[in-house]
């Protein structure tokens, strides 16, 4: 079975931030709107192409890469880039973010070490991108738009503006109209090469995360680690719940019965599995929104009325009286500390 990609809920109000239908490009891209299921899409390699390649025509802008990427903010909740920002430094986020890179696109990263030609440091770090084994070699526009998002990411979490040593491209670029806005956000002149790599300094690698966080990093890793192992029957199913909550709970109206639909069980097994290890999916769902109100309290400048949103409430005063629960104190309170 080919493996699949998710675009989740928050790729798809990045995309309508940036004026574009998600039925627009999937039809460009010749891929059925019924893909788009609980605001989300699964897609194999191919498609994730594809509808990359849709999405710069559609955007009728050969900057798009890198509109996307300033674009996004460490508010945008997407597991592995969470669980990469609330690393306690870069080179800490970069391994995670390799990690879990599977779970996001058909990109597969390798870090590595290389001699500085700098007297003043001794080694510089070099992630190099590739396509996987079996798929096409990675098309321009993803080449750039994750090589510009590794940099993005450096700096939303250090907030600093971290120049490269060096950017390579695995493609000519001299026909590229917006090189030179590349080159601006980047610091550096990008350059053609055989292989897609970004060179850093050992200190910017070092650079410690002003949004590490690592409550909330213990408290949803784990599910990040079974979706890595497609959900394996050995993990505890708890966190394949949990692992499923937290991928969904913006996207709103998440029930047991979603979510037992999802995981492939009956909903009474799914309550059956649950009270074996203890817990319900009530408590289950209950934990993820008190972790997740909690990050948004304090990393972020989201109104109340905002992360209710976000957690899947329909009625704010809801959340309220959950968040009392949970704490003994308002939303307002503990963000005043």
């Amino acid at each position: 079975m080919n493996q699949k990609y998710i675009l989740d809920v928050g790729w798809l109000l990045l995309l309508n931030d940036l004026k574009i239908a998600p039925q627009d490009a999937l039809k460009k891209a010749q891929l059925p709107e019924s893909m788009m299921r609980d605001h989300q899409l699964e897609l194999t390699a191919t498609e994730y192409y594809r509808l990359w390649e849709s999405l710069v025509t559609t955007s009728e802008d050969s900057s798009f890469p890198l509109k996307v990427v300033q674009t996004i903010s460490p508010e945008m909740f997407n597991p592995p880039i969470f669980a990469a920002l609330c690393s306690p430094n870069f080179a800490a986020a970069i391994q995670r973010l390799k990690q879990y890179k599977p779970l996001i696109g058909p990109i597969k990263l390798n870090i590595a070490e290389e001699k500085s030609s700098d007297a003043k440091t001794e080694k510089n770090t070099v992630i190099t991108l590739t396509g996987l084994p079996k798929e096409q070699p990675l098309p321009i526009w993803i080449s750039l738009f994750e090589l510009l998002f590794i940099v993005h990411l450096l700096r939303m979490g250090t907030r600093e503006k971290v120049i490269p040593v060096k950017v390579e491209l695995a493609h000519d670029l001299t026909s590229l109209p917006s090189l030179d806005d590349y080159s601006e956000f980047l610091g550096v002149k990008m350059e053609s090469s055989n292989a897609t790599r970004l060179v850093l300094s050992h200190t910017s690698m070092q650079l410690p995360f002003k949004t590490v966080n690592k409550g909330i990093l213990q408290a949803f890793e784990p599910g990040l680690a079974v979706r890595l192992n497609e959900l394996g029957k050995s993990a505890p199913f708890k966190q394949r719940v949990r692992a499923y909550l937290f991928e969904t709970i913006a996207s709103g109206g998440v029930s047991m019965q979603t979510s037992a639909s999802q995981l492939a069980v009956s909903p009474r097994t799914m309550q059956r599995r649950l009270k074996n290890e203890n817990t319900s999916f009530q408590k289950e769902l209950a934990a993820v929104r008190k972790d997740l109100a909690m990050h948004y309290l304090n990393k972020t400048k989201y109104s109340s009325l905002e992360i209710a949103f976000l957690l899947g409430y329909d009625d704010p005063n809801s959340f309220f009286r959950a968040f009392n629960q949970w704490t003994g104190q308002t939303p307002e309170a503990v963000r005043k500390g």
